[in-house]
């Protein structure tokens, strides 16, 4: 499964594996539900460390993650891990405007 989902102390990781585009949309959009299914959930990383690519899909993804946490109140959202070419993406996207990355 290219998309998972944990919650340990009040931080959820959703962690994605290969190839980041429309589709594992629904994968992505599953782990985000269960992630805001826990009400302790004070901080999300994402980690992109095993992502080999990222299109403009995932990108919308990731924003409208960001919307979902702000409406539930979470305001620590990180991007973590990306390698060289998605971190040039998220660069070039100004995603450091949105997210920390780490």
């Amino acid at each position: 499964m290219p998309v998972s989902s944990r919650v340990i102390n009040g931080v959820a990781t959703i962690t994605v594996e290969g190839r980041f585009d429309f589709n594992i949309h629904s994968e992505f959009k599953a782990a985000s539900t269960a992630v805001f299914a826990h009400k302790d959930v004070k901080a999300i990383d994402i980690s992109l460390a095993q992502v080999d690519y990222l299109d403009s899909s995932a990108l919308g993804t990731l924003l409208v993650l960001r919307d979902q946490a702000n409406e539930a109140r979470i305001t620590t959202l990180a991007l973590v891990g990306a390698r060289d070419m998605v971190r040039q993406i998220l660069d070039i996207a100004h995603f450091e405007k949105f997210f920390t990355l780490r």
